[in-house]
Order: C-alpha cells, then structure tokens, then sequence
C-alpha cells in the first residue's frame, strides 16, 4: 500500500522548508487477535512507532508498546509534520523482535482538518488472513454497456492471483465474475475502514463505445473479516 502524506499548510507567506516547523498528535489503539473469528487475543506483542522525515529513506523509532492480556495497545505520542513525513507502526510477536506480524500506519481523524491527529480507524486488528472477493454488477446507470476491464494496482493479492481482469461481451446488472483472493493485512484492515473501500479501478464501454470510469468497493461482512470469507466488491461508476 502506497504511505499516505500529509501536507502541513501554514497560512501565509511561509512556506514548507523543515520538517521541524510542527508536530503531529499520535493517538490510538485498538486490540490485536488471532481471527475475528476465534477472538482470542495476542497478548505480549511488541509495537514499534518508526517515524520517517525523508519519505522513507530512513526512520528513527518514537514509541513501544506491548499488548495487554486483553490483547489492547495504546499509543500517545508527537510526531514531526511535514510533507515527508509519515509514521509506521510495526507489530512483532514478542518484544525480541523476531517475528514480524505486520505493519500499519496511523491516519488523520479528519482529512478536512490539517491540525486533526492521526488516529488508528479500527478497534480491531488480526492476524494476516486471506478472503474471496466476488465482483459483481450490482448497479448500472441506464443503457446498454460491454467490456468490463478492472485491475487492482494498489490493494495486495495472494501470490499467482492476476491483477488485471478483461470481461468482453455485453455486461448486465448482476453478473458476477471470477472470486480474487485478497490479503488483509493490517494495513490493508485499517485502508477499508479509514478509506473508502475501493479495491479495483474499471472501465466499462457504454452503447456509444464512450468508456466510462468507476471502481469495485469491497463490501465486507460484519465490518471485520476472516480467514476464508466470501465477501463482494460492489460496483461504482465515478461521479
């Protein structure tokens, strides 16, 4: 998943030279479980708030955590702000730092406040898990339309699933189309509840063979998923 930069403002004739001038509040925590399923917790795992001002090229740690026998962590820190900036949040099984169980970066609570905390969007992580996504037509604008093509560019896929997907012939509502196995990492959980679910970018040709532009929007069962579940990716065009 692409990291997400958030650029600090300041009003007036300063502009952005240090990624010293703010700081960003980091808020949050939620619980960490084997399966949504099974909701037992991971208790005594070790996370790592790393913090990056040069897009990456280096990071520096700012926090730790473990997790309580609940399975909950917290996080209550100040970041450095700038357009470079962005922090990552690394989980290991156990404060050796061994076993590394994912990763997942906190996210402002407020897109149309620049001055809002990043924050952790879910309550609840698990561990990486597998699911069936089944695109489906659910909606169509009037008329007639064909060729179907989506890729999914940004949202990871298990390893030998295809990312590129062409539908010739005509296309209906309801029509349904070939499951893709997706990865729920913990990034990608917290992407789905912060974000707005699209997982693939489409086009579709209507009867004047203009195309026109949409995506697939994940539909997940019960907000949380499983190891296994079948869940739908929902049909959109772009306004």
């Amino acid at each position: 998943m692409i990291s997400l930069k958030k650029l600090t403002v300041l009003t007036g004739i300063l502009a952005i030279t240090s990624c010293t001038l703010t700081t960003t509040n980091i808020e949050g925590g939620a619980y960490i479980v084997e399966s949504t399923k099974t909701q037992k917790p991971i208790q005594g795992a070790y996370l790592e708030i790393q913090y990056t001002t040069d897009e990456g090229g280096s990071y520096d740690i700012l926090a730790a955590t473990t997790t309580d026998e609940n399975g909950y962590f917290y996080f209550d820190e100040k970041s450095p702000d700038c357009f470079d900036c962005w922090e990552r949040v690394d989980v290991y099984s156990d404060s050796t730092g061994q076993i590394l169980l994912g990763s997942f970066e906190f996210v402002s609570a407020n897109f149309d406040n620049i001055f809002s905390p990043d924050i952790i969007h879910v309550d609840t992580f698990s561990l990486e898990h597998t699911i069936y996504a089944v695109p489906r037509m659910d909606s169509l604008p009037d008329g007639d339309f064909s060729d179907l093509t989506y890729s999914l560019t940004s949202f990871p896929v298990a390893s030998g699933v295809a990312t590129n997907y062409n539908i010739p012939g005509q296309i209906e509502i309801g029509d349904r189309f070939e499951a893709i196995e997706l990865v729920m990492s913990f990034q990608t959980q917290h992407w789905i509840q912060y974000g707005y679910g699209q997982i693939a970018q489409t086009s579709i040709l209507n009867s004047q063979n203009q195309e026109i532009n949409g995506g697939f929007f994940l539909k997940t069962p019960d907000r949380y998923t499983a190891q296994g579940d079948t869940v739908y990716l929902e049909y959109r065009p772009r306004d």
